[in-house]
């Protein structure tokens, strides 16, 4: 399932969208989607769940930063009062943030890689 943002929060120039959401198994989870024309980072606040991206499960918990691609397939499962900061920035954005700051401590960590599947395989810091 690919899910797109809302035309409303898109125009001619959009560069960055946030929300909170709260994840809980018993409530509103997503199932497993896809976001082909936007980057997100999600930031974990509190609770607790399992991340799975492209198939591949990663315990997850406050203080957690999850980057995902374009066309990564992911959702929760086992949510726990999961409250996350979504942000959606567009590659025009995604490349002004890896001119200007990929010589900063920590940028490579979590948004130095494009494909956040290449290199050590992880998406989670």
């Amino acid at each position: 399932m690919e899910i797109k943002l809302p035309e409303r929060w898109f125009s001619n120039d959009f560069l960055l969208w946030s929300s909170f959401c709260l994840h809980d198994d018993a409530g509103d989870n997503p199932p497993e989607h896809v976001h082909n024309d936007f980057f997100e980072l999600v930031l974990v606040t509190h609770g607790e769940a399992i991340h799975v991206l492209d198939g591949e499960e990663s315990p997850i918990g406050s203080g957690s930063i999850i980057f995902i691609a374009p066309g990564e397939k992911h959702y929760y499962k086992k949510a726990r009062q999961l409250g996350v900061y979504n942000v959606v920035f567009d590659e025009e954005l995604f490349n002004v943030i890896s001119h200007y700051c990929g010589a900063l401590n920590g940028y490579k960590m979590v948004l130095g890689r494009q494909n956040s599947k290449s290199g050590n395989g992880s998406n989670i810091f």
